[in-house]
């Protein structure tokens, strides 16, 4: 998230409501004086003696407000720190520290301060939905439902709610509570074409073809010349009447063994995954019923990463189709299938894959990996400052401080502009309280 998203974000919170505080330094002037002029007032302005405690806490406020549109991300990070600890608990401040540290891309410790807010402000719809949005970056939908249900329970006709709760409902495999809110949203949009499609790519990915291909139909009748649905409602039509031709005559007494019928399962690697190229095998099992149902789906050999063990029992459970064994011409149950799902990461190119990759491990707090990451970029690249930053940023999150120094120091004498040098040596000469600024993107 951009220095000015961010910016916008906590000035939509309505933050610094007090009177103005003196010169430039007020939250009125934040929309036409030039934000390093409020930045040097308010930073005068707290350097004397503020004897109003409200006036002080607002003045950090707006020099953090100023600082975020000008992109010192850490150092306005810092003063709303420093605001919350003078002032008592506020929902709003909480939030806007919350935004500030998903921001640097530090979505984990940004967590925290969102579920404060919410105790202090439970009924507020936004911050429950930026909870779990929070939550379900850091790849925990299960903890992310009961904020999007308690979001619903205040806004019970926002449509795009139940979709977003179905979509976790998925991603943990609560498939028939997903199709509940799915259909929801058809019933709360009567006479719209995009949930009724959005419905029939979720019975798609689920192996519910027919289910799918009735709502492909209905959109079809709502927007005839809609060929996004054309295109779709050919292939499930295919695969419809594939699963519905006669099966062969078979003589055997014996159960034969099904002839699985399975679909790809890259539409099932964790997006996370593919950011931090995991990759590896998951041996699962599972049995077939008379229908060719798929059930009792279980991991036998694990992979050696949860999220894609995850990814292969949903994809078998939800993806796959078996036609069912024969036994005397009949259908039968047959159970213990085998199968190998192996997932694939996409080829890492170049310094700059390494580089979105680091960031995504400072995110999940695995700084070890972090600092792999940046090594790759640096060795590429001695002179990417970026790399040279973040990677101190790993170090200094796990509390190695001497080669975070060496980093700092060395990024300081990298960096063209002249503020940004002198917040690298401030942080070479004394390391703050507050978390370093994480650099998510590579400068230009």
């Amino acid at each position: 998230m951009a220095g000015m998203e961010i910016a916008a974000l906590v000035f939509a919170l309505g933050l610094g409501g007090a009177a103005p505080v003196a010169g430039t330094c007020d939250q009125a002037a934040l929309a036409s004086t030039p934000a390093q002029t409020i930045v040097t007032d308010c930073t005068k302005l707290l350097r004397t003696q503020i004897s109003d405690m409200d006036a002080h806490v607002m003045a950090l406020h707006v020099r953090a407000q100023a600082d975020l549109k000008i992109g010192r991300r850490m150092r306005a990070l810092q003063d709303l720190l420093a605001a919350a600890l003078l002032a008592p608990p506020d929902s709003k401040r909480l939030m806007a520290i919350s935004m500030v540290y998903a921001g640097l891309g530090l979505v984990q410790k940004g967590i925290e301060p969102a579920s404060q807010a919410i105790a202090i402000d439970p009924n507020q719809y936004a911050l429950l939905l930026w909870r779990a949005s929070l939550l379900e970056q850091v790849d925990q939908p299960e903890r992310a439902i009961p904020d999007m249900t308690a979001a619903i329970a205040l806004k019970p006709q926002e449509a795009n709610l139940y979709n977003l709760r179905a979509s976790l409902y998925l991603r943990t495999g609560r498939v028939d509570d997903a199709f509940k809110d799915f259909s929801k949203v058809v019933e709360l949009q009567p006479g719209v074409a995009a949930p009724l499609k959005i419905r029939a790519a979720s019975y798609y990915i689920t192996g519910q073809d027919a289910l799918a291909l009735h709502d492909l139909d209905a959109a079809l009748h709502i927007n005839p010349g809609d060929t996004e649905v054309i295109s779709n409602y050919a292939v499930v039509k295919t695969e419809l009447d594939a699963l519905s031709a006669p099966m062969p005559q078979r003589g055997s007494t014996a159960p034969a063994r099904a002839v699985a019928r399975t679909h790809d399962c890259t539409m099932f690697y964790p997006p996370l995954s593919g950011r931090l190229s995991e990759a590896g095998d998951v041996l699962v099992s599972y049995d077939v019923d008379a229908k060719g149902t798929i059930s009792n789906v279980s991991v036998v050999k694990p992979s050696g990463v949860a999220r894609l063990d995850k990814a292969a029992s949903l994809c078998v459970r939800w993806r796959w189709k078996d036609l069912p064994a024969l036994k005397d011409d009949a259908t039968v149950a047959s159970p213990d299938h085998q199968a190998i799902i192996r997932f694939v990461p996409p080829t890492m190119a170049g310094p700059d894959d390494y580089f979105g990759r680091g960031v995504t491990h400072l995110a999940l707090g695995d700084y070890a990996a972090a600092k792999l990451d940046f090594d790759q970029v640096i060795a590429a690249k001695p002179d990417n400052v970026d790399a040279v930053m973040n990677r101190g940023v790993a170090f200094y999150m796990s509390g190695q401080k001497a080669p975070a120094i060496d980093d700092f120091t060395r990024a300081a004498g990298l960096m063209k502009n002249a503020d940004e040098a002198v917040a690298a040596q401030e942080l070479a000469r004394g390391m703050p309280d507050a978390a370093p600024q994480v650099h998510a993107h590579q400068s230009n």
